[in-house]
């Protein structure tokens, strides 16, 4: 066996002359080619043969001195074809192999077979033998594997979901660094659409629940919510404010955050001519979003008195606020600087003679610090009109819920405040909103017309009027937002709570669903934005 694998191993290095050293007088009578027929061991040398020279040298078995003499050069000698010296002598043997017994002290038994050298060099030589099979079987492996450049793939996963990307990001290390980077949420922020974000309210069922008796002609579907409880049909959900529990000490029998939720945050789509609802599987104590911006958007903390939180619906990050200025008329803005790219909290709001005041928090230091307010007589009636809209490095309110003549507009980066005259006396049903990273006003003209107004600029040319709807208007018509990428304005018709969508290339006006009149609806968009540091893990 130990001359077999030995004289296998000579011949596939390249040996082209062998010497056999043994006292087996067998393995003799195949080396010298004498009746060697039949004998397993004379096939072998035969086949070596063909290409090799293979001779044999006699030693007697109990010649010590001879044995110790070539313990460590072993009994097979060779050279390869290119190692052969000028003058034809034999160099001293190449390799490195033992195979069978080691050399030992003492009488050599019959058959003993060693080849060259030591047994360390041998297991050197297998295991390198080894690592060079492995990598070519493994380059051969990835030479049919088609490679996707890094730019490719993030391209592809700029164009998902918002919560499909979120979910992917654990698929392997490159889509994680790819995800997490800071450019790339950019990136995918700028092609995400927008939505309305909302809090739906949950209602609580009773062991015999009764059904809400409809009228001859109305049906289920014709109600915006289900008429069942989403306590129990939603048990995957999460409510925001257990986040900012300490786990060591919720009481024993559960806290109210926890068993209680009285609203689920979703969100409406709009795709294929139609209005979608879709749920984040989160739940929260309040029932009232006061701001959104880039996909965070800002909720009151029931667990803290005057307190708000932070949180991005589709990541679930959340992040509570230091309470600041108590107060029973106030308003709340989100923004971002581009300057310095942090997120700020604007807080306004109003004591009792009607002097308006402003503290600012950055998200970035979470504490609040007072800043000059907007001029006196600005807010009457002791409001704050509606939401603020966040356009053009600015936060701008509406003071008046009809016939205001000029809007309220704080810079986000010098965090100043001015005063902006509008076209146009405002009447009930008219707003401002965002489109296209301007700010527009959306006014009506009589009973069939629809004006939609731009500003590019604070302290530009002014407002210009850049659209007219004169298609399928009404005057209680309400606009809801601009959609960022496909540019329709959603607008809410008071009467029947319907939604309408204008595709200002068909200037077409469809209807595309209904709304619950006594829920909030605000612009969104879902996105991996956060405000946390890009040198800190932002994710879960």
């Amino acid at each position: 066996m130990a001359c077999r694998e030995g004289l296998r191993r000579a011949v596939e290095q390249g040996w082209v002359d062998i010497d056999v050293e043994s006292d087996c007088e067998v393995l003799g009578t195949a080396l010298n080619g004498e009746n060697g027929d039949g004998l397993e061991v004379s096939r072998i040398i035969d086949d070596c043969r063909n290409n090799s020279v293979v001779r044999h040298i006699y030693r007697e078995a109990n010649n010590g001195a001879h044995r110790e003499q070539n313990t460590q050069l072993g009994v097979v000698r060779g050279e390869r074809s290119e190692e052969r010296s000028e003058g034809g002598a034999f160099p001293a043997p190449t390799q490195l192999l033992t195979l069978g017994k080691p050399a030992i002290t003492g009488p050599v038994r019959s058959g003993l077979m060693m080849v060259t050298k030591s047994r360390r060099s041998a297991l050197l030589m297998l295991v390198e033998e080894r690592l060079l099979k492995n990598k070519t079987e493994e380059e051969k492996k990835q030479a049919h594997l088609s490679y996707i450049h890094k730019d490719c793939i993030s391209n592809i996963l700029a164009r998902l979901p918002a919560d499909s990307l979120h979910r992917s990001r654990f698929v392997c290390k490159p889509w994680y660094n790819i995800v997490q980077n800071p450019k790339f949420i950019d990136a995918h922020l700028q092609r995400s659409e927008s939505v309305l974000i909302f809090l739906k309210p949950n209602v609580k069922e009773s062991l015999h629940p009764i059904s809400k008796k409809l009228k001859v002609g109305e049906n289920e579907s014709s109600y915006p919510y289900p008429m069942t409880s989403t306590l129990q049909e939603n048990r995957n959900t999460v409510p925001v404010e257990s986040k900012l529990l300490d786990p060591n000490n919720v009481p024993m029998f559960g806290h109210p955050a926890l068993t209680s939720p009285k609203s689920s945050v979703q969100f409406m789509e709009f795709k294929n001519g139609g209005s979608d609802i879709v749920e984040y599987s989160l739940s929260c104590l309040g029932n009232n979003i006061r701001a959104t911006c880039n996909g965070l958007i800002l909720l009151d903390n029931k667990l803290k008195k005057g307190g708000v939180i932070v949180l991005n619906p589709v990541t679930k990050k959340v992040t509570d606020l230091p309470v600041g200025t108590l107060c029973h008329q106030e308003s709340y803005g989100l923004a971002m600087s581009h300057v310095t790219a942090e997120y700020k909290v604007v807080h306004l709001f109003l004591d009792r003679l009607g002097f308006a005041g402003c503290e600012i928090l950055s998200l970035h230091k979470k504490a609040w610090r007072g800043v000059n307010g907007p001029s006196f007589g600005l807010f009457s009636n002791h409001r704050f009109g509606y939401a603020p809209v966040s356009a053009i490095g600015a936060l701008h309110w509406m003071p008046h819920l009809k016939g205001s003549n000029y809007i309220v507009s704080m810079e986000v980066d010098k965090e100043t405040f001015h005063q902006i005259p509008l076209p146009k006396s405002c009447g009930f049903h008219d707003r401002i909103i965002e489109i296209g990273g301007s700010l527009g006003l959306v006014t009506h003209e009589g009973i069939n017309q629809i004006d939609i107004w731009i500003l590019k600029d604070l302290f530009g040319e002014g407002w210009t009027k850049q659209h007219s709807i004169t298609v399928d208007t009404k005057t209680d018509m309400v606009p809801l937002c601009s959609l960022r990428i496909k540019g329709d304005i959603i607008f809410c018709r008071m009467k029947g709570s319907s939604l309408y969508a204008f595709d200002f290339q068909q200037q077409q006006m469809t209807e595309i669903g209904k709304v619950n009149s006594s829920v909030k609806y605000l612009p969104h968009v879902n996105s991996l934005v956060t405000w946390v540091q890009a040198s800190e893990d932002i994710f879960d």
